[in-house]
């Protein structure tokens, strides 16, 4: 018998299922959710596909007209050269994670904006199935009544129509789960499909990459003192940390020209930074006379905030791309400098921006909008959709901390199995990596912690399901 009965052709359709009953947020708020950077993700898709269908008219031997130019959006004026591709500022538009942006696209995403997020659900919950072993399996209604109450209750639903790649930061979580023990029991396909989501999510947020390699790199650290490192386990740790910069140095160098691991990107480091106080201190000090492009920028009035450095008018926003490159370049030299000068305070605000990270769960940050080709985004003027939105932040804070909470007594009681514990293991330190990264280095936010902490309540109906079988499910011994 498999060690994952659903994680099948037949788990596949059902996790579609799921996420479409999953998507019930879309309903009840008559709204989709977006963030501010949505539409730059989408967009992003749409400029792709036209540079794809202006490379391919340029290759002699394709038919002129060969393509139906109703293929994508927008394709009915003649696409510019890879060149003309800019924003006001004169930067190519796909500022945000290729892989995804081309995901949005082989998606539909410019047709009905919602599937993308839908398919990338049905995919995380495909991966969640790899955790689900014979015993909680041989207890479908255990699983469909927890289903419920994940889905009512939890973060899970709000994400899964979160037009944004949040979710797939779950599946990041998922799979360094999957590696500490699952992965040796499952078949070569089902590791293949699993490593290539796994590949899709790490490349789907900048993010993403520094999150799987510091997880994946402990639990591959932990195998290798268990004795149980193999050489199909590190090579399916390892290629989806490599996948993400090696497809971003690829699609850069063919539609930027320019090389790069993580291209256009926005300087959020040296921008939280500026906020907490050490790197704003420091060029308070040497600016303007240090041989700095930040210094040449700004001069003697250096930013106090992340929003006044990325989002005013006088901000980086002003800037011409020439001088931006330049601040990318220079911004961990920066950082490094302002640590020397300023340490304790900069390790006080990495840890504590953490710890608030990690305790920050509900909706905030989920924007409500309308959406029409004709028209593209809208702020939606309904007030209900917010009060929903607003009404559930409690509601997902008490889930989630009682789920925890049923967690941890359960693992103090014994109850759970040795395949359990490292599970929770793996997701405990994934929870912590997140607000680290995310909380620490960025801001701590809700929509950071949110998308994985769904992970505990959907971890428990699991162990419960587990529990009332009468089955010994020998594999998670």
């Amino acid at each position: 018998m498999t060690t994952a009965p659903l994680l099948t052709p037949r788990g596949m359709l059902i996790a579609l299922v799921a996420a479409m009953l999953l998507a019930w947020p879309m309903l009840a708020t008559g709204s989709y959710l977006i963030f501010a950077d949505t539409p730059s993700y989408i967009r992003g898709g749409d400029i792709i596909g036209r540079m794809v269908l202006d490379m391919l008219d340029s290759i002699s031997f394709w038919p002129t007209g060969g393509m139906d130019a109703s293929a994508v959006p927008d394709a009915g004026t003649p696409a510019p050269p890879a060149e003309d591709m800019r924003n006001e500022r004169g930067e190519a538009y796909v500022v945000r994670s290729f892989i995804y942006s081309l995901y949005t696209l082989v998606t539909g995403a410019s047709v009905w904006p919602a599937g993308f997020a839908i398919l990338q659900a049905a995919m995380t919950l495909w991966t969640l199935f790899a955790l689900i072993g014979p015993a909680a399996a041989s207890r479908p209604w255990v699983l469909g009544a927890g289903f419920l109450a994940v889905a009512a209750l939890t973060t899970l639903p709000w994400f899964t129509v979160y037009l944004m790649p949040d979710l797939m930061a779950a599946i990041v979580l998922i799979y360094g789960a999957i590696l500490m023990r699952r992965f040796d029991d499952l078949r070569p396909w089902q590791r293949f499909a699993l490593g290539a989501i796994a590949c899709l999510a790490v490349a789907a947020h900048y993010g993403h990459g520094p999150l799987a390699l510091g997880l994946f790199g402990l639990v591959l650290l932990w195998r290798l003192i268990a004795r149980r490192l193999t050489w199909a386990v590190l090579v399916a740790g390892i290629v989806p940390v490599m996948f993400a910069p090696l497809a971003n140095l690829g699609a850069s160098s063919v539609a930027l020209d320019t090389p790069s691991v993580a291209p256009l990107r926005l300087p959020i480091l040296l921008a939280r930074s500026i906020q907490d106080g050490p790197a704003r201190w420091y060029l308070q000090e040497v600016c303007p006379e240090a041989p700095l492009a930040f210094c040449e920028a700004f001069g003697d009035d250096v930013p106090t905030n992340i929003p006044q450095f990325l989002w005013d008018e006088n901000g980086i926003d002003s800037l011409s791309p020439e001088l931006m490159a330049q601040i990318r370049a220079e911004e961990f030299r920066v950082l490094a400098l302002a640590f020397r000068a300023y340490p304790v305070q900069q390790t006080v605000s990495l840890f504590r921006n953490a710890a608030l990270q990690t305790v920050k769960i509900g909706t905030e940050q989920i924007e409500v909008a309308s959406w029409s080709r004709e028209n593209g985004w809208e702020p939606s003027t309904d007030p209900y959709a917010r009060t929903v939105l607003e009404r559930f932040d409690t509601i997902v804070l008490y889930a989630t901390g009682a789920a925890g909470v049923l967690l941890v007594l359960l693992l103090l009681a014994g109850r759970l199995t040795r395949t359990e514990r490292e599970v929770l293991a793996v997701l405990v330190l994934g929870h912590l990596l997140n607000a680290l990264i995310f909380g620490g280095l960025s801001a701590p936010v809700d929509r950071y912690q949110s998308r994985i902490a769904w992970l505990f309540p959907a971890f428990a109906v699991i162990v419960l399901a587990r529990m009332r079988s009468r089955t010994a499910d020998v594999a998670i011994k």
